[in-house]
């Protein structure tokens, strides 16, 4: 038996960013409070037609039973943006398929 992912997610793009005018003593200084939210370039629709080409789909497909006939998930993650841009230090904060998680580590 073959088993279906619905290939049509909605993965809400929520982050928030903030510009500010740093010395050299807080470089490194995180912050936490919203001052600009940030968003995929070309907005929501864009984010789904990127999420939709871009994930994994086969890699959590190979990870359930065949019992299995259809699938649902939902993952949280925090994360680290670097002056740079750089999304790094990414820690799962739920209980989710591992290979569900990993894909969408990876987008």
């Amino acid at each position: 038996m073959r088993k279906h992912i619905l290939p049509l997610l909605f993965i809400p793009f929520l982050s928030i960013g903030q510009i500010v005018q740093s010395s050299n003593d807080d470089e490194e200084k995180i912050f936490e409070k919203i001052e600009i939210n940030a968003g995929f370039k070309g907005g929501i629709m864009k984010w789904n037609e990127y999420v939709r080409k871009n994930f994994n789909f086969a890699r959590i497909e190979k990870s359930l039973p065949d019992s299995v006939t259809s699938f649902s998930d939902t993952a949280k993650f925090q994360f680290v943006v670097d002056k740079n841009g750089i999304i790094k230090e990414i820690k799962t904060l739920s209980n989710s398929n591992p290979a569900f998680a990993q894909s969408c580590i990876e987008v």
